[in-house]
């Protein structure tokens, strides 16, 4: 499990960093809030570069043969009725008026 410790005395900080990582969690350690933002956005970009390296590996495997995908049938309506739920739920939670309508 991953743990993000934010602590101003330095001390303090390497005393439960070195417990933690003890205890089998990856510390990341920061000394301000600021840090800790930065270090929480960094990280998922890194997260996300690492992704799409991951995802066009896999493209070509499978352009060169490597990997055999096994094919499925999709129903596209319903992903896109999801994927606009998801969106209304969080427009409507910023308090923004939003008005749908769908298709079944």
């Amino acid at each position: 499990m991953k743990i993000l410790l934010v602590e101003d005395d330095i001390e303090i900080s390497d005393m439960l960093k070195n417990f933690l990582s003890t205890e089998n969690f990856e510390v990341t350690a920061s000394y301000n809030g600021k840090d800790a933002m930065a270090l929480q956005k960094a990280e998922a970009k890194a997260n996300q570069v690492a992704g799409l390296v991951n995802q066009f590996f896999t493209l070509a495997k499978l352009e060169a043969g490597d990997m055999v995908m096994d094919m499925e049938n999709v129903n596209i309506s319903e992903l896109c009725r999801e994927n606009i739920l998801d969106f209304y739920e969080i427009l409507t939670r910023k308090d923004f008026n939003v008005d749908i309508t769908l298709w079944h």
